[in-house]
Protein backbone atom coordinates (compact mmCIF):
# COMPACT_ATOMS: atom_id res chain seq x y z
CA UNK A 1 0.00 0.00 0.00
CA UNK A 2 2.70 2.05 1.07
CA UNK A 3 4.09 2.36 -2.76
CA UNK A 4 0.98 2.74 -4.10
CA UNK A 5 0.75 6.09 -2.55
CA UNK A 6 4.51 6.85 -3.39
CA UNK A 7 3.47 5.84 -7.07
CA UNK A 8 0.55 8.51 -6.58
CA UNK A 9 2.60 11.26 -4.71
CA UNK A 10 5.79 10.74 -7.43
CA UNK A 11 3.09 11.42 -10.59
CA UNK A 12 1.60 13.97 -8.67
CA UNK A 13 5.15 16.36 -8.05
CA UNK A 14 6.18 15.46 -11.99
CA UNK A 15 6.96 19.09 -14.07
CA UNK A 16 4.56 18.37 -17.53
CA UNK A 17 4.53 20.85 -20.70
CA UNK A 18 1.17 20.56 -21.79
CA UNK A 19 -2.23 20.16 -19.86
CA UNK A 20 -6.33 19.61 -20.77
CA UNK A 21 -8.02 23.14 -21.78
CA UNK A 22 -10.53 24.01 -19.64
CA UNK A 23 -14.18 23.59 -19.88
CA UNK A 24 -16.32 20.32 -19.33
CA UNK A 25 -16.04 17.08 -20.00
CA UNK A 26 -18.94 13.97 -18.89
CA UNK A 27 -19.62 10.42 -19.73
CA UNK A 28 -19.90 6.73 -18.50
CA UNK A 29 -17.40 4.99 -16.49
CA UNK A 30 -16.95 0.94 -15.90
CA UNK A 31 -14.19 -0.14 -12.96
CA UNK A 32 -13.56 -3.69 -12.13
CA UNK A 33 -11.22 -4.71 -9.56
CA UNK A 34 -10.65 -5.99 -5.68
CA UNK A 35 -12.82 -5.53 -2.83
CA UNK A 36 -11.06 -6.22 0.64
CA UNK A 37 -13.23 -7.04 3.80
CA UNK A 38 -12.03 -5.90 7.46
CA UNK A 39 -13.04 -6.23 11.03
CA UNK A 40 -13.70 -10.27 11.40
CA UNK A 41 -11.15 -12.85 10.83
CA UNK A 42 -11.00 -15.04 7.80
CA UNK A 43 -12.42 -12.64 4.80
CA UNK A 44 -10.86 -13.55 1.41
CA UNK A 45 -10.34 -11.17 -0.78
CA UNK A 46 -13.32 -10.71 -3.69
CA UNK A 47 -14.58 -8.89 -6.72
CA UNK A 48 -15.22 -4.96 -6.55
CA UNK A 49 -16.98 -3.37 -9.45
CA UNK A 50 -18.13 0.37 -10.49
CA UNK A 51 -20.84 1.64 -12.93
CA UNK A 52 -21.52 5.57 -12.98
CA UNK A 53 -20.45 8.37 -14.79
CA UNK A 54 -17.36 10.37 -15.20
CA UNK A 55 -17.35 14.06 -15.36
CA UNK A 56 -14.79 17.04 -15.02
CA UNK A 57 -15.02 20.46 -14.90
CA UNK A 58 -11.55 21.94 -16.29
CA UNK A 59 -10.80 25.47 -14.56
CA UNK A 60 -7.54 26.20 -15.54
CA UNK A 61 -4.90 23.55 -17.70
CA UNK A 62 -4.07 21.86 -14.49
CA UNK A 63 -6.83 22.01 -12.14
CA UNK A 64 -10.06 20.71 -12.11
CA UNK A 65 -13.44 19.13 -9.98
CA UNK A 66 -14.23 15.58 -10.85
CA UNK A 67 -17.64 14.22 -9.75
CA UNK A 68 -17.72 10.03 -11.00
CA UNK A 69 -21.08 8.89 -9.29
CA UNK A 70 -21.60 5.44 -9.44
CA UNK A 71 -23.55 2.00 -8.43
CA UNK A 72 -20.83 -0.33 -6.76
CA UNK A 73 -20.53 -4.01 -5.76
CA UNK A 74 -18.50 -5.25 -2.83
CA UNK A 75 -18.34 -9.05 -3.09
CA UNK A 76 -16.22 -10.89 -0.30
CA UNK A 77 -16.11 -14.57 1.62
CA UNK A 78 -15.04 -15.93 4.46
CA UNK A 79 -14.00 -19.45 6.15
CA UNK A 80 -15.77 -20.61 9.25
CA UNK A 81 -17.03 -23.33 11.09
CA UNK A 82 -19.61 -24.77 13.64
CA UNK A 83 -20.08 -27.35 16.04
CA UNK A 84 -22.85 -29.62 15.52
CA UNK A 85 -22.65 -32.78 18.03
CA UNK A 86 -20.21 -35.17 18.05
CA UNK A 87 -18.47 -37.87 16.32
CA UNK A 88 -19.01 -41.94 17.62
CA UNK A 89 -15.48 -41.24 19.47
CA UNK A 90 -16.61 -38.57 20.83
CA UNK A 91 -14.73 -35.81 19.34
CA UNK A 92 -16.53 -32.77 18.61
CA UNK A 93 -17.89 -32.69 14.99
CA UNK A 94 -16.83 -29.45 13.09
CA UNK A 95 -18.96 -28.56 10.20
CA UNK A 96 -17.13 -26.31 7.62
CA UNK A 97 -18.87 -23.66 5.69
CA UNK A 98 -17.91 -20.55 3.07
CA UNK A 99 -20.14 -17.28 3.37
CA UNK A 100 -20.39 -15.03 0.62
CA UNK A 101 -20.82 -11.77 0.83
CA UNK A 102 -22.88 -8.72 -2.24
CA UNK A 103 -23.25 -5.61 -0.93
CA UNK A 104 -24.71 -3.03 -3.24
CA UNK A 105 -24.26 0.69 -2.74
CA UNK A 106 -24.45 4.16 -4.45
CA UNK A 107 -21.85 6.93 -3.90
CA UNK A 108 -20.74 10.06 -5.10
CA UNK A 109 -17.32 10.97 -4.73
CA UNK A 110 -16.15 14.61 -5.52
CA UNK A 111 -12.20 15.12 -6.38
CA UNK A 112 -9.49 17.83 -7.07
CA UNK A 113 -7.81 17.01 -10.21
CA UNK A 114 -4.33 18.05 -10.98
CA UNK A 115 -2.94 17.24 -14.36
CA UNK A 116 -0.45 17.99 -17.20
CA UNK A 117 1.33 15.65 -20.00
CA UNK A 118 2.05 16.40 -23.99
CA UNK A 119 0.24 17.00 -27.02
CA UNK A 120 -2.46 14.20 -27.51
CA UNK A 121 -2.09 12.63 -23.54
CA UNK A 122 -1.74 13.57 -19.89
CA UNK A 123 -1.83 12.09 -16.54
CA UNK A 124 -4.08 13.15 -13.55
CA UNK A 125 -3.33 12.70 -9.72
CA UNK A 126 -6.86 13.13 -7.77
CA UNK A 127 -8.45 12.63 -4.77
CA UNK A 128 -11.00 13.59 -2.42
CA UNK A 129 -14.04 12.94 -0.19
CA UNK A 130 -17.18 10.53 -1.31
CA UNK A 131 -20.86 10.42 0.12
CA UNK A 132 -22.66 6.98 0.01
CA UNK A 133 -25.73 4.95 0.59
CA UNK A 134 -25.80 1.41 1.15
CA UNK A 135 -28.88 -0.27 -1.20
CA UNK A 136 -29.06 -3.85 -0.26
CA UNK A 137 -26.74 -7.10 0.33
CA UNK A 138 -27.36 -10.55 0.83
CA UNK A 139 -25.32 -13.35 2.05
CA UNK A 140 -24.71 -17.30 1.59
CA UNK A 141 -23.84 -20.11 3.33
CA UNK A 142 -22.41 -23.34 1.51
CA UNK A 143 -20.96 -26.29 3.50
CA UNK A 144 -18.43 -28.55 2.72
CA UNK A 145 -20.27 -31.35 3.35
CA UNK A 146 -22.67 -31.64 0.68
CA UNK A 147 -25.57 -33.71 1.99
CA UNK A 148 -25.27 -31.24 5.11
CA UNK A 149 -25.07 -28.17 2.51
CA UNK A 150 -28.72 -29.65 1.13
CA UNK A 151 -30.64 -29.28 3.74
CA UNK A 152 -28.83 -26.38 5.95
CA UNK A 153 -27.05 -24.23 3.60
CA UNK A 154 -28.73 -21.34 1.70
CA UNK A 155 -28.65 -18.45 -0.79
CA UNK A 156 -29.66 -14.85 -1.57
CA UNK A 157 -30.27 -14.30 2.50
CA UNK A 158 -31.03 -10.27 2.68
CA UNK A 159 -28.30 -8.83 5.17
CA UNK A 160 -30.59 -6.94 7.68
CA UNK A 161 -27.44 -5.27 9.63
CA UNK A 162 -26.06 -3.15 7.49
CA UNK A 163 -25.42 0.94 8.02
CA UNK A 164 -27.11 2.95 5.04
CA UNK A 165 -25.05 5.91 5.47
CA UNK A 166 -21.51 5.69 4.62
CA UNK A 167 -18.78 8.29 4.55
CA UNK A 168 -15.23 7.82 2.04
CA UNK A 169 -12.17 9.04 0.41
CA UNK A 170 -10.90 8.43 -2.59
CA UNK A 171 -7.30 9.08 -4.33
CA UNK A 172 -6.06 7.90 -7.80
CA UNK A 173 -3.66 8.31 -10.71
CA UNK A 174 -5.25 8.60 -14.49
CA UNK A 175 -4.32 8.41 -18.24
CA UNK A 176 -6.42 10.26 -20.71
CA UNK A 177 -5.94 10.69 -24.66
CA UNK A 178 -7.46 12.75 -26.76
CA UNK A 179 -10.22 10.87 -29.09
CA UNK A 180 -12.37 12.54 -31.85
CA UNK A 181 -15.31 13.77 -29.45
CA UNK A 182 -13.22 13.69 -26.19
CA UNK A 183 -11.22 12.09 -24.09
CA UNK A 184 -10.24 8.27 -23.03
CA UNK A 185 -9.36 8.14 -19.51
CA UNK A 186 -7.48 4.77 -18.00
CA UNK A 187 -7.40 5.41 -13.83
CA UNK A 188 -6.48 3.40 -10.94
CA UNK A 189 -8.39 4.18 -7.97
CA UNK A 190 -8.24 3.24 -4.07
CA UNK A 191 -11.57 4.07 -2.20
CA UNK A 192 -11.17 3.42 1.19
CA UNK A 193 -14.25 3.95 3.84
CA UNK A 194 -14.21 5.11 7.03
CA UNK A 195 -17.39 3.82 8.25
CA UNK A 196 -18.48 0.56 8.39
CA UNK A 197 -20.67 -1.16 6.15
CA UNK A 198 -22.63 -3.02 9.41
CA UNK A 199 -22.26 -5.63 11.45
CA UNK A 200 -21.90 -9.39 11.23
CA UNK A 201 -22.05 -11.57 14.49
CA UNK A 202 -22.10 -8.22 16.79
CA UNK A 203 -18.93 -6.80 15.09
CA UNK A 204 -18.18 -4.10 12.87
CA UNK A 205 -17.28 -4.81 9.26
CA UNK A 206 -16.04 -2.74 6.49
CA UNK A 207 -14.55 -2.83 2.57
CA UNK A 208 -12.29 -1.12 0.35
CA UNK A 209 -11.88 -1.18 -3.31
CA UNK A 210 -8.90 -1.32 -5.55
CA UNK A 211 -9.80 -0.98 -9.38
CA UNK A 212 -9.03 0.04 -12.78
CA UNK A 213 -11.58 2.10 -14.65
CA UNK A 214 -11.97 2.86 -18.29
CA UNK A 215 -14.47 6.08 -19.31
CA UNK A 216 -14.95 7.96 -22.31
CA UNK A 217 -15.70 11.71 -21.60
CA UNK A 218 -17.17 13.97 -24.40
CA UNK A 219 -15.90 17.76 -24.78
CA UNK A 220 -19.15 19.74 -23.77
CA UNK A 221 -17.49 23.06 -24.84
Amino acid sequence: MKRLYLLIICLGIAAFSYAQQPGYYFGPRLAMGQAQFTGLPGFYNGFAMQVGLSSSRQFTEAFALQFTPFIGLYNGARQNGEGDGAYPNGMRKILLYRDNYNIYSVEFPLMVKFSGGFRRAKFSIFGGPSLGYLMAGSRSKQYQDPNYNADHGYSGHSMEDLKRGMYSGDVGVAAELEASRGLVAIDFRIHHNFTPLGTLEGTYFSAHMMTIGLAFMFDAR
